[in-house]
């Protein structure tokens, strides 16, 4: 799905039944890689029925809150990864960051990012957006 052949890769994905949780992941995240973001929340509502999700799962489905604008939706996602446990992930922080930022909430990313214990790459340029975006420099800077 990630090489933008959506259609086939659902036509296979409907074919297999008890899809193990990185089936789901792959057809999710193909969905937001392709900007289909309202596709993997459908489907992520659908996995939830069948499956259970990890820390990939939420990470994709809080990217396409953010391609969505959907900022209530992505902090319920942030509370749903405060309650297993995931916060602490990486990817979902880095994500979660992003997608305050993109959703016009560069408070609630800043918030999140004094609070985050790790940092890579991905999640400081994402708090450099977000410093940069409100005015910030000189914290941009220090990141």
């Amino acid at each position: 799905a990630d090489c933008g052949r959506v259609d086939e890769s659902r036509r296979l994905f409907d074919m297999k039944s008890n899809r193990p949780v990185f089936v789901w992941n792959s057809m999710i995240s193909g969905y937001v890689a392709n900007k289909m973001d309202m596709q993997a929340l459908v489907l992520f509502k659908e996995m939830r029925h069948e499956s259970r999700e990890d820390s990939r799962t939420l990470a994709s489905v809080i990217k396409a809150c953010g391609g969505l604008g959907f900022l209530e939706t992505g902090k319920q996602m942030h509370g749903h990864a405060c309650t297993l446990g995931w916060i602490d992930d990486i990817v979902v922080a880095s994500t979660l960051v992003d997608m305050y930022s993109v959703c016009g909430s560069p408070v609630e990313a800043c918030k999140l990012f004094s609070e985050v214990k790790t940092y890579d790459t991905i999640l400081l340029n994402n708090m450099i957006k977000v410093y940069f975006s409100c005015g910030r420099i000189e914290d941009a800077k220090r990141v």
